[in-house]
This record gives structure tokens, sequence and C-alpha cells, in this order.
């Protein structure tokens, strides 16, 4: 089973389309963990609504705590075999957690997304499957900086997670690429999806864009030595 974790604070515009989508997945093995961390506007209504109805969602109210705080209250609540991070105000194509299934025996996935507004698409180049050995393929900073700086169109192994106590650092950036390079420390089976699937809201900034100069990506590479 899938676990998809879906953080809400104030994103009544598009919360909607986010949940519709996930409603829509073809995907049936999948928990819809919806965390309301504190809206103070209508998302919690919404979150209930959505509940009420498909009986893979389920919702968890809290004290606004921020993003980090969000995710965590989603992972403690998660029951499923991996785990997937959507933005509350992106949305999926139908088929995006049935394609990230396919792989077996696998430790992380990581497929492409497109940006809405620019109407940009970005996807590794084929679909693979692979050891991860030293040779990483996220030596490369360009690499790096498109595939590990976000949590979401990806599905991380639970297991790997709930046993190294992996949980997203407070940090003032670079938490979500501190996280994944701590969690690539723990993956022996690495897969690419070439697709992009996974549809970001770019008109909509929560603070999440990130970029990193040299020295930066040096600092965050270390983890990995």
């Amino acid at each position: 089973m899938i676990s998809v974790i879906v953080p809400v604070y104030k994103v009544e515009k598009y919360l909607r389309q986010c949940l519709d989508s996930l409603a829509a997945q073809t995907l049936d093995d999948i928990e819809i963990i919806i965390v309301d961390d504190g809206s103070p506007d209508g998302c919690p209504d919404i979150c209930d609504e959505y509940v009420a109805k498909d009986a893979r969602m389920k919702v968890v109210h809290k004290k606004n705590g921020g993003l980090l705080s969000a995710r965590k209250a989603g992972l403690a609540a998660s029951c499923g075999d991996y785990i997937g991070f959507v933005d509350s105000d992106d949305y999926l194509e139908e088929s995006f957690l049935a394609e990230l299934s396919v792989f077996e025996d696998v430790d992380f996935v990581i497929s492409g997304g497109r940006f809405i507004n620019k109407g940009r698409n970005y996807a590794p180049q084929s679909i693979s499957k692979m050891k991860v050995e030293d040779d990483l393929p996220f030596m490369d900073e360009q690499l790096m900086q498109i595939y590990l700086r976000t949590p979401w169109g990806k599905l991380y192994k639970n297991s790997i997670i709930q046993e190294r106590n992996l949980r997203f650092a407070k940090m003032i950036v670079g938490e979500d690429i501190e996280f994944n390079l701590r969690y690539l420390q723990f993956v022996q089976i690495l897969a690419f999806l070439s697709k992009s699937l996974y549809m970001y809201n770019d008109d909509f900034n929560q603070g999440r864009r990130y970029r990193m100069d040299s020295e930066c990506y040096k600092r965050h590479l270390s983890i990995l030595f």
C-alpha cells in the first residue's frame, strides 16, 4: 500500500483540485492522509467533506506547526509500505501512483513533473532500475538540483524512514534536499520513471523554491560521505 501525505494550510483555492486528483487515482491500494495544519480558512471543512465520501482518505486536524510538523504528523499516521508526498496546491494525473508502483523491490522511485504555469516538463531520460553504489547519479550538481530538491514526485520505503528515524530537519533552506540525501544513504535499489505526471503549481509560492550555489551543493553532498 502507498500512503500519500498531503499537508494543508491556506490553500482553499487549490485544495479541491488536489483532492479530486487523488480521489481519481487508478491505483486502489492507497491511503491518503490529509494533514490540516490549523488552516484558518475553509480548508478544514473541505478536508472533512472529502474524507466523508472517500474511504481511502483520512484527516489529521492539528494546531499550526508549519510544513515540517505537518509532514511529521502524516508520517506518524501512515500505514503504507511506501510513502509519497503531495503539496496541497498541486495535483496529479490519474495514473501517477499506478505508474510509480510498477517497480518491484525498490527503495526509492523518482519521477518527473510539470511546472503548470511555465508549461515546462522535466523527467529522467529513460525508465531504469539500478543499484546504488559508490558512483551515484546525483554527483552531478544539475541532477541534484532537479531531482532531490523536493519530496514530491517520489516514493519512499516507509520501513527505511521509520527504522532510521528519518525526519525533515528544520533549516532556513534546503530541508528537502537534506532529507533526500539522508534517505539515499540507506537506498540499495533506485528507480527512475521517465514521465511527468505530477503537476506543480509554480504560481503559488509557499517558500519552497530553493536553488543551491556551489558551496551549498558541496555542503549537502558531504552528508553522503
